[in-house]
């Protein structure tokens, strides 16, 4: 997805810039200023964006902090990517148009994602202000739960996780009657933490494992204080907002995160929340071992088909999505050593027809061959496509 994402960009970028027959300006209807929507989309999966007047991309407030929250850069643009994949059950995307969120400050997200303070917490950060400081508010919006103190590191971070890692805002934009652009729903997403990290007082790095039960339990609690938050706030009062609870991979991890639940508020209240079954799996691994022995024998056959024919081969790993417990999509990444052009075309052309051979028609499947210089080769099989679609790199 990431992929077509970035092409989508670009063809954006290029039209807007192409005069008016390739773009649109529309005024906003809460007076800020024009933006530009292209004309054309890439296609009915992918959300057109709202360009600033200058035809680029305008930025959210939560800008950078994704990046700096989240503990695995794989999660980085996966998350966002997953928001707008539910957004599209609400939002459809032949009728709204994208726009980064403006509507929550940068400083109200950081302030969420802090702890929240004790009443003897919030009296020592006010006796440590200075003189002409002492009538301001110590902010204490935290939803993290608050660390008291008492005990040891490991006793005081086993009873009280930090549950939220990150917290994003989508806003889906639509003509209203009077053919301006206005705020037609929000998505936000909660990024939430499977391992909580701290250091003991040695400076040893340790970890708390958190559960689906306990991420779910505290993810709509704060997706609760959030709406009643929101709904306080410039044009959100009546708005549709989309929640979803996110559950980010740890450090290192080889896969990405997966979406749990999700529920929306046209309200005040929060509407029923909806489990979301969706997993990666990495290939071969024992999780898929064990899960979907099936698919991982598939995979192993493959693998061992490539190896036997190309002596240069390095290894070969591979990413299943599952939805509902059913194999959606796979994205291959092949590492290899070549010796001329001639090697990656036999090679690209031999990985084709195993692709075909290997597996059922019904998978989306996305195979990256690539050596330590760069990409060498691309392989591109749709779901039920009789051929697939092969790039070779200059």
């Amino acid at each position: 997805m990431k992929k077509w994402m970035l092409i989508g960009m670009s063809c954006m970028l290029i039209l807007s810039g192409c005069g008016s027959k390739s773009e649109e300006e529309v005024k906003q209807e809460d007076g800020s200023q024009d933006v530009i929507i292209p004309k054309y989309s890439i296609s009915d999966e992918y959300y057109k964006m709202a360009l600033n007047e200058k035809g680029g991309f305008e930025v959210g407030e939560g800008r950078g902090l994704v990046v700096s929250n989240l503990n695995n850069h794989l999660d980085v643009d996966h998350f966002e990517e997953s928001l707008m994949r539910i957004a599209q059950e609400s939002f459809p995307t032949d009728t709204y148009y994208f726009e980064s969120g403006k509507k929550i400050k940068k400083e109200t997200i950081t302030n969420w994602l802090a702890r929240k303070l004790t009443d003897e917490q919030v009296e020592q950060k006010k006796a440590a202000l200075g003189k002409d400081e002492k009538k301001k508010e110590i902010p204490n919006e935290g939803l993290n739960p608050a660390d008291p103190g008492e005990g040891t590191l490991e006793e005081r971070n086993s009873a009280n996780p930090r549950y939220l890692a990150h917290i994003l805002e989508q806003n889906y934009m639509k003509k209203g009657s009077n053919g301006q652009l206005e705020l037609g729903g929000v998505v936000i997403g909660l990024a939430m933490n499977s391992v909580h990290y701290f250091k003991e007082e040695n400076d040893y790095p340790r970890e708390v494992k958190i559960s689906d039960k306990d991420i779910l339990e505290n993810g709509k609690k704060m997706a609760d204080t959030i709406l009643e938050s929101m709904r306080k706030m410039d044009e959100l009062g009546d708005v549709p907002i989309t929640f979803v609870i996110y559950k980010q991979q740890p450090k290192n991890a080889l896969i990405p995160g997966t979406m749990l639940a999700t529920a929306e508020a046209k309200g005040s209240s929060m509407g029923k929340w909806e489990a979301i079954d969706e997993q990666y799996y990495l290939f071969p691994s024992e999780d898929a071992e064990r899960d979907h022995k099936g698919d991982f024998q598939t995979f192993v056959n493959f693998k061992a088909d490539v190896e036997k024919y190309f002596p240069n081969f390095t290894g070969v790993i591979g990413k299943g999505f599952y939805q509902n417990n059913d194999l959606k999509s796979l994205t291959i990444d092949i590492p290899m050593r070549f010796y001329g052009q001639a090697e990656v075309i036999a090679f690209t052309q031999y990985v084709t027809g195993l692709i075909m051979q290997s597996f059922p028609n019904h998978l989306d499947i996305n195979v990256y061959i690539r050596t330590t210089e760069g990409p060498k080769s691309l392989i591109v099989k749709e779901k039920d496509a009789k051929e697939p679609y092969v790039h070779i790199y200059d």
